[in-house]
């Protein structure tokens, strides 16, 4: 008997929803941004604040419309997209995948002669913050706790979840990880390798999730993979 998938209830038209809303926020955003830089009025702004400002309000809006769109009228906590309770020992285990996968990337770097070029290109991603430390932390909050927590909730509690009610594990894992890399798209102007990479990383956490039935050991993996990547970036630029 097969198991049954981490999360069930979760249906294709709500996931479109749930996308659309947030491509309309996305929109909105990026006009917004657009006209205030127009009317020179982010002038006195740090690009360091506006980016992080801009990142916080794009997660925002797709959690929020999942909210709205799925938990709200499901009438259920937020378990019904993935965060339920598990047991403590899985966060070691999501801790330990996280500090493996980082140095997983950094051999494969270093194997294909992309380990300088992956250096520079996260330090120009650090850069804009260096200098500011409320903009330097802010960031590493985004980039590690909040993007994190949003992301598993849509590309592994959502989609994931969707996709394995309809194929086996191998083929969601792998789609899920598609679009999760898609969906992060300035990855692929680095090259096939760092796609390789984030790919692998994706197709990761979806097995954590099917293993531990809960996002939260996900969410811990995602989040210290970035915080630790950021720091290496930070160290060496």
């Amino acid at each position: 008997m097969s198991r049954p998938s981490p999360s069930s209830q979760v249906t294709g038209r709500q996931i479109l929803s749930v996308l659309s809303v947030g491509g309309v926020g996305l929109g909105a955003l990026y006009l917004g941004i657009f006209g205030l830089a127009k009317m020179r009025a982010l002038d006195d702004i740090g690009t360091g604040l506006i980016d992080i400002s801009a990142g916080v309000f794009a997660y925002a809006v797709f959690l929020a419309a999942v909210w709205v769109i799925v938990v709200r009228p499901s009438q259920n906590s937020w378990a019904h997209v993935g965060l339920r309770r598990c047991d403590p020992s899985l966060f070691w285990i999501g801790g330990f995948l996280a500090c493996l996968w980082v140095g997983i990337s950094s051999a494969l770097y270093a194997a294909f002669g992309l380990w300088e070029l992956a250096l520079a290109a996260g330090a120009g991603l650090v850069a804009p913050f260096r200098d500011d430390t409320v903009a330097l932390v802010g960031f590493f909050v985004l980039a590690g706790p909040i993007a994190a927590l949003v992301e598993e909730v849509l590309f592994r509690g959502m989609l994931y979840g969707w996709l394995r009610q309809r194929m086996g594990i191998t083929v969601a894992a792998i789609i899920s990880a598609l679009l999760f890399t898609a969906a992060h798209f300035y990855i692929f102007a680095a090259g096939p390798v760092f796609v390789l990479e984030m790919t692998g990383l994706a197709v990761l956490l979806a097995l954590l999730y099917e293993t531990s039935r809960s996002l939260w050991p996900g969410i811990l993996c995602h989040a210290l993979h970035n915080v630790l990547l950021l720091s290496l970036y930070l160290y060496r630029g």
